[in-house]
């Protein structure tokens, strides 16, 4: 029987990362829509009511939030990409010269 190439492999790690990607795109989705929003939206007004500086406050808020998580998941993706390929046992570790 031929041996399957992902038998040593961390599918688990695989799969998180690849769940982290997914839903990393999702949220850069939102980042871009919200970015959008707040570019077309009148910061200088003389007397901004409180509704007004409520959106923007939430709005900025989502931002923020949004692209920290971006860069959390990508620490995160590469971490479990390292481990999976560590554990793949390399072609590199396992040369003689």
């Amino acid at each position: 029987m031929r041996r399957n190439q992902t038998d040593g492999v961390d599918l688990r790690a695989l799969d998180e990362a690849g769940a982290h990607v997914l839903f990393t795109v999702v949220v850069s989705l939102v980042a871009t829509a919200n970015l959008v929003v707040l570019a077309n939206l009148d910061i200088d007004q003389e007397d901004p009511s409180l509704p007004y500086a409520t959106v923007l406050t939430t709005l900025t808020s989502v931002g923020v939030g949004a692209f920290t998580y971006m860069n959390i998941s990508l620490f995160v993706v590469v971490n479990l990409l390292w481990d999976a390929y560590e554990k793949s046992g390399s072609p590199r570790g396992q040369s003689g010269g």
